[in-house]
């Protein structure tokens, strides 16, 4: 279950970073000062999704997804339950399905 909490942390940054670059680039806006210098967390990095008016899947990404990654992360928990790690990937699945779209796609 660690394994995959991580690797699914992975995913959702990768995810969430291509999007804010799509976006930026739309808006003619440079998304690599935006993300190395100001937006630097995953936390701070789904407020900048909202600040772009990006509709994101679920209210309140930071509760699902980005507390779960932090307590493993910060070893506050270091063995979360099947549950935990279930509902922690059915999220981030949201948001792959959601902004990557051809990650599910079948080669």
């Amino acid at each position: 279950t660690r394994y995959a909490i991580v690797e699914g942390a992975s995913a959702i940054e990768m995810c969430i970073c291509n999007k804010i670059k799509e976006i930026c680039l739309d808006k003619n806006i440079d998304a690599d000062i935006l993300l190395e210098k100001f937006y630097r967390s995953l936390g701070d990095r789904f407020g900048l999704l909202k600040a772009l008016k990006v509709k994101l899947p679920d209210k309140d990404p930071n509760d699902k997804i980005t507390k779960v990654r932090n307590n493993l992360q910060h070893n506050r928990c270091l063995k979360p339950t099947q549950k935990e790690c279930d509902e922690f990937i059915s999220e981030i699945e949201k948001y792959l399905t959601a902004f990557s779209p051809d990650y599910f796609e079948e080669n």
